[in-house]
């Protein structure tokens, strides 16, 4: 009995594009099905959604991609998706004014932003953030002993530069 192989989203794509290339050079797509060890109807189907590959290849909105992935499906959007770029543009204006960024001001500032978001529940709310927070690659910085500065010195620092 053989395992099922599962390919990722990039390996789907490169194989697709090399179907389109060996079958314009007029190769037969059993014959190609064959040498990548795929049933033909696995790479006919992948032809057809080359260009959903490729899109959810493409970076959207400062997040990276998971090239690895293996589901076109970003899954569903979040609750926090009407107010994402207002969401985005007060984490961006805080750290540049040098002002630390917490889940906690993020949470509040959602819940001011989104009327239905301010009736959720406190864990809702955090894991709902923390959810944001992390799709858009925005690293949660831990304090240390070096953060204790006051963001006036911050600022100085940054402007000098």
């Amino acid at each position: 009995m053989t395992r099922r192989k599962r390919y990722s989203i990039s390996q789907r794509l490169s194989m697709a594009r090399m179907l389109q290339t060996r079958s314009d050079n007029g190769e037969s797509l059993r014959s190609i099905a064959r040498d990548l060890e795929v049933d033909p109807s696995q790479l006919r189907r992948w032809r057809s959604q080359i260009p959903q590959f490729e899109e959810s290849l493409t970076p959207r909105h400062g997040t990276s991609v998971n090239a690895g992935a293996g589901s076109t499906h970003r899954g569903r959007k979040s609750i926090l998706h009407e107010v994402e770029d207002k969401l985005l543009e007060y984490i961006w204006e805080q750290r540049e004014q040098g002002l630390p960024v917490s889940i906690r001001m993020v949470t509040a500032k959602a819940s001011q932003l989104h009327a239905s978001f301010r009736h959720k529940t406190a864990r809702a709310k955090d894991h709902a953030v923390r959810r944001f927070v992390a799709s858009h690659g925005i690293v949660h910085r831990v304090h240390t002993h070096r953060s204790q500065e006051s963001h006036m010195d911050v600022q100085t620092k940054a402007n000098m530069v």
